[in-house]
């Protein structure tokens, strides 16, 4: 498979990231991985039925990529990353659906970083013995959450039919796992602003 200058290019953060890993200046470059991760990344773009924004601005912003669902588009960055385009062909996916739609919904998104602030004003609402206000946090949390968790696993497939092996769906995961984490750091945030509301709720009855 040939590689033209604009594709390698494109793949020079990937570059940069192995020569640091080697912590050398003149570090060996596997160039076997490199085609074989253009050769996954061509694959996807040209089986994908959104269009595809290449080196955009603000996709690294969000973790290298990310699926507009207001002008139905993807935006990749300037690595051009075959697992973020997996992803967020994920997205494009769910997005065919009407449960899709709700949960992606930017309205829905934009409640996620108020979790810990649900999470405060449910943990008032039990102390007052209103057991609904266990409710209020999983409802900003839930639509972001399952979009991404199902996003994950419709790209997984996306990479299983443009013929990613096992070795390479299963290192697919263990990134968008390691990605998925930092969603979870809300979770003791909100325990935390939970419990201070709790207590503020118990103490002010």
């Amino acid at each position: 498979m040939e590689i033209s200058s604009d594709i390698l290019h494109g793949f020079s953060d990937e570059l940069v990231k192995i020569s640091e890993a080697a912590g050398a200046k003149e570090a060996p470059i596997d160039v076997e991985a490199i085609k074989r991760k253009v050769e996954l990344w061509s694959r996807l773009k040209n089986s994908a039925n959104v269009p595809i924004e290449e080196g955009h601005a603000d996709a690294d912003d969000y973790g290298g990529g990310f699926y507009d669902t207001t002008t139905k588009t993807i935006g990749i960055g300037k690595g051009r990353d075959h697992e973020s385009l997996a992803h967020e062909l994920g997205h494009a996916e769910i997005d065919q659906s009407l449960l899709g739609k709700v949960i992606q919904h930017r309205l829905l998104h934009s409640l996620f970083p108020l979790t810990p602030v649900a999470g405060a004003l449910g943990g008032v609402l039990l102390s007052r013995g209103k057991k609904w206000g266990a409710l209020l946090p999983i409802a900003t949390a839930a639509p972001t959450l399952i979009s991404e968790w199902l996003a994950t696993r419709k790209g997984a497939k996306q990479l299983e039919d443009v013929g990613a092996t096992p070795e390479e769906l299963e290192a697919y995961r263990k990134n968008l796992a390691t990605s998925f984490a930092t969603y979870h750091g809300v979770v003791p945030d909100t325990l935390l602003a939970g419990g201070a509301g709790f207590a503020v709720g118990h103490a002010t009855r």
